[in-house]
């Protein structure tokens, strides 16, 4: 499972001897009996318990993020949709479409034995046809599965509970509590080295197209990524979208983050970053904008987690 590169102190061949000795572990651990009497068991979703495969072997990501997730624990879908970004790269034989859930069609001919994705696509016209196809194990959508962020009214993990509820699902729980501790402590460990950009405050902007822009707010996984390590993110507490070009000079950071790929293109930052209103906002005028990778930035999951903690220690440590 190839996974990005990861600096120190988690390379990538260790973050893969990991999963491989928690899954002997837990191998060793198991009642091999139980699992020959047995084919599911029982796990808790958004709609409620479900009976699921005890070992899946053809897994669907039905709505995009959580293909990366299964494969942190080193579960391949057979099917996903148009997600995966630069943090993990999936094997040839893996069908991606850009039908957002895939389609019964799709679905029926990937022949899976589990079908994981969010909760939401239960309210969708077709559910009852998908549900139909293999077990849907509906996630995202409550405390329970996505973690008390899930609603906004305070930071989002979406690399810890949201996370674990998917490896739980694919029969992978005990391999992803390991990588959630350890990156845990990897983000503390970090938290204790100083910055160089110590006591100085950090504001995100997007720009998809050249007429507004979107400022991020406090409360993204990405502004708790930038918390958990010793950087103070400013901004609204939840992102606010089609802002007038008008507001760019209220900005009040000491540096500006803009992720410029993938939907949000180069041309389009180019035109805005000519404007005078882009010209006004005191941290361009100082000089201190960063341009990230827009293709990584605007991820999610533990993966993309790891990834972008990467790309803030390589930045600002």
């Amino acid at each position: 499972m190839p996974i990005t590169a990861m600096s120190s102190p988690t390379t990538r061949r260790e973050l893969l001897a990991i999963v491989g000795a928690v899954g002997v572990l837990a191998a060793c651990g198991s009642d091999g009996d139980s699992k020959s009497t047995a084919q599911t068991r029982t796990i808790k979703s958004d709609t409620g318990p479900l009976n699921v495969p005890i070992n899946p072997q053809r897994v669907v990501a039905a709505v995009g993020s959580f293909e990366t997730d299964m494969v942190a624990v080193g579960v391949m879908p057979v099917l996903t949709t148009s997600f995966a970004g630069p943090w993990v790269t999936l094997d040839d034989g893996v069908i991606i479409t850009s039908n957002i859930p895939p389609t019964v069609e799709e679905l029926a001919a990937a022949k899976p034995d589990l079908i994981v994705g969010w909760n939401w696509v239960g309210e969708e016209p077709a559910y009852a046809q998908i549900d139909e196809v293999a077990p849907y194990v509906g996630l995202g959508e409550t405390a329970e599965s996505a973690g008390p962020g899930f609603d906004g009214s305070e930071p989002f993990r979406s690399w810890d509970t949201l996370f674990l509820s998917v490896c739980d699902a694919v029969g992978k729980r005990v391999e992803g509590e390991h990588l959630v501790a350890e990156f845990d402590k990897h983000l503390d460990a970090l938290a204790k080295r100083t910055s160089t950009h110590a006591g100085q405050t950090f504001a995100r902007i997007e720009f998809y197209d050249a007429g507004s822009f979107s400022h991020r707010g406090k409360r993204e996984d990405t502004a708790e990524l930038m918390r958990r390590i010793g950087l103070q993110v400013v901004g609204p507490d939840e992102s606010v979208a089609n802002e007038s070009l008008e507001r760019l000079p209220d900005i009040d950071a000491d540096w500006l983050i803009v992720p410029v790929g993938g939907g949000m293109p180069q041309d389009v930052f180019d035109q805005v970053a000519s404007t005078d209103l882009y010209k006004a906002i005191p941290a361009v005028q100082r000089g201190q904008v960063i341009n990230v990778d827009g293709t990584l930035w605007s991820g999610f999951g533990h993966l993309w987690a790891r990834a972008i903690v990467d790309d803030l220690e390589h930045r600002f440590f």
